[in-house]
């Protein structure tokens, strides 16, 4: 997830037995998730591992990025701070079958550009989001489609290889968010 927030994703993946990466730009995210894990462990009585450390950028190996690594029941998530954008130098390079965000409904966030409109991070972040994702895998992004349109979430990624399924749902979250599903598969021969 390169837009992780406090892990909710990985988290999910996680009860699946998928281990899961993500980005974060809010360093106090680490802080708060750790306090998250700590807490659902002790609740469930659940034995686990919590891992802090930093990880090189595969673009500047002198720029470190701090990361929490949770593994509980044979399963491991890790959210590492950095911006989306740099997605692909974060992760080293590492490629996923899946790439799963809920992206920031534009509702109390502005973006980098002064905009509450996250179609201008996704542009941004298109390339290396795309990349990061193995042949024949899946993107899947919930977004608002207010800001937004669908339209213009698939035609972010129309020059990187990924086909729109005709999945959407939506469904209401408050009056100023429809949230709705955009789910793009990678070609099986792309690299």
């Amino acid at each position: 997830d390169p837009m992780c927030g406090r892990g909710t994703t990985l988290l999910w993946c996680m009860r699946y037995g998928i281990r899961s990466k993500g980005v974060e730009q809010e360093q106090k995210a680490l802080s708060d998730v750790k306090q998250i894990v700590k807490r659902w462990s002790k609740i469930h009585q659940q034995k686990h591992q919590l891992k802090e450390g930093s990880v090189s950028n595969s673009k500047n190996k002198k720029k470190k990025s701090k990361f929490v690594e949770f593994t509980a029941a044979g399963s491991t998530m890790q959210i590492i701070h950095g911006n989306s954008v740099d997605t692909v130098s974060i992760l080293g390079g590492e490629r996923f079958h899946l790439v799963i965000s809920d992206l920031p409904y534009g509702i109390h966030h502005t973006t980098t550009k002064n905009t509450r409109n996250p179609l201008n991070v996704l542009q941004d972040c298109a390339k290396g989001w795309s990349e990061s994702l193995l042949p024949g895998g899946a993107m899947v992004l919930a977004f608002n489609s207010y800001i937004p349109k669908r339209e213009e979430v698939i035609d972010t990624f129309s020059d990187y290889q990924l086909t729109p399924l005709s999945f959407s749902a939506p469904h209401r979250v408050s009056e100023s968010i429809l949230r709705d599903i955009v789910v793009l598969k990678k070609s099986s021969d792309s690299r």
